[in-house]
């Protein structure tokens, strides 16, 4: 009796972005920026750029969400699809068979980023997927499982 090779699963999770954040903290810094260049004198004006690079910043990832979609993370058959950023545009097509490990690094953190993050390694280059560019944690663990299924490392 001979055994049917499992039908090839699809698995598309596509990111989320934080327009409205972006904008919220673009709009915030270039005031505060404003603000503190106006009243502080020469120290001010050194503050005022360094929260104006930072509220430029924001605006500019703020017109990348409106410019581009977020991106989508795609696995089918024997491909891997992977935006570069968030809200960039290019995707990489990868071949399973270049991929190398994917896993959740929860604790190994900065403090300033959000864990868990959703690593990709592959031959080429390392791909890095932070919890806030997902609608919920589930999503990363769906593409983790989904990647080591396709390496042989999961049932």
């Amino acid at each position: 009796m001979k055994t049917e090779d499992p039908p090839e699963t699809t698995l598309e999770i596509e990111l989320a972005h934080a327009r409205w954040r972006h904008l919220l903290w673009g709009t915030v810094a270039l005031v505060a920026a404003v603000f503190i260049a106006v009243r502080m004198g020469q120290l001010g004006w050194i503050l005022g750029a360094i929260c104006a690079v930072y509220g430029l910043n924001s605006a500019w990832a703020f017109v990348q969400t409106l410019l581009h979609p977020p991106g989508t993370v795609s696995v089918h058959g024997e491909e891997l699809i992977l935006p570069t950023a968030l809200c960039s545009g290019p995707t990489v097509t990868l071949p399973i068979g270049d991929l190398r490990h994917a896993y959740l690094l929860r604790r190994a953190l900065p403090w300033n980023h959000a864990g868990p993050v959703l690593v990709i390694e592959s031959r080429q280059r390392v791909f890095q997927y932070p919890r806030d560019w997902f609608a919920g944690e589930s999503d990363q663990k769906r593409i983790a499982t989904a990647l080591n299924r396709r390496l042989g490392r999961l049932p």
